[in-house]
């Protein structure tokens, strides 16, 4: 069995998997680098509960690189961007927070590789009896 999980919860899946009666017997990552963190700005958060408004410094570099519907800016993602502009924050609280989230950018997904537990005693018993239970070596 190979199945893919989250970063964040990726123990809950193997425990299920090992708990369903499987054999944990390896963890593979699938790296990538595309993606943008679904994170929380941490300085903005703070203006907010301040109550203190942010000043326009700029338009964002990655706003207005297409149109999602007539008017509308996408991101590099192709999908609406909220923020079409750079703001500085308002607090000192919030500068020091500058650049601060609450997630990292996500860049691997965790597999885990299991198998059924063997039903004839040992690998080579259960390859000669089923004809399964191996995986060639130009894959591992």
């Amino acid at each position: 069995m190979l199945s893919s999980g989250g970063t964040r919860t990726y123990h809950r899946m193997a425990c299920a998997i090992e708990d369903a009666g499987f054999e944990i017997r390896d963890q593979i990552q699938w790296i990538y680098g595309s993606g943008f963190p679904k994170s929380l700005d941490v300085s903005k958060q703070i203006d907010r509960a301040a109550g203190a408004e942010r000043e326009v410094v700029g338009a964002h570099p990655f706003a207005n690189r297409g149109s999602a519907q007539s008017g509308q800016s996408v991101n590099l993602s192709g999908s609406p961007d909220r923020e079409q502009f750079l703001y500085t924050p308002a607090t000192a609280a919030a500068r020091e927070w500058s650049g601060f989230g609450t997630a990292l950018k996500p860049s691997h997904e965790p597999l885990v590789l299991a198998r059924k537990p063997l039903s004839e005693g040992t690998v080579a018993a259960n390859v000669l009896a089923l004809g399964n239970g191996g995986a060639e070596y130009g894959w591992m």
